[in-house]
């Protein structure tokens, strides 16, 4: 009987510390991106939360001219940011009928894209930032992830 009373009492506290606790949670986010002739347009056209941890954070980093960074914030102050290929501008590599290696840069007018990011409780919004080769940096959206 005692062990019992002892037992649940521990199974409370646990509780409470994880209420009190940071909740890590992974949202993923879909958006179409239109080419325009002054501005990029990108809109969200979905967002979902789940609880978890992403496995690795090793989502493609991207390093060539053309990318979107997302830069994820807790407040007013950035606490992580994923860079990734721009969906508009593509890079394709291929091997021509002679056998020769190939490259081939493409832009196309619209697309569609995701992306998942890990959140806490009190991460806050999303800014996306385009950086187009020789152009300068261009915020493109904002995002408010919690109400």
């Amino acid at each position: 009987m005692f062990f019992l009373l002892f037992l649940s009492c521990g199974i409370t506290k646990e509780k409470k510390t994880i209420e009190n606790s940071e909740v890590s949670s992974i949202y993923f986010l879909n958006f179409n991106i239109k080419k325009e002739a002054i501005t990029n347009k990108i809109e969200l056209i979905s967002k979902k939360e789940v609880i978890g941890e992403l496995k690795s954070k090793n989502q493609k980093f991207y390093v060539g001219e053309n990318y979107l960074s997302f830069l994820i914030y807790k407040g007013s102050k950035i606490i992580d940011s994923v860079k990734i290929e721009h969906p508009l501008y593509k890079h394709f590599e291929y091997v021509d009928e002679l056998g020769n290696f190939n490259a081939k840069d493409s832009i196309i007018n619209e697309a569609e894209f995701f992306i998942r990011i890990k959140t806490t409780n009190e991460t806050s919004q999303i800014r996306i930032i385009e950086k187009l080769a020789d152009n300068p940096f261009i915020e493109l959206n904002q995002i408010k992830l919690k109400p």
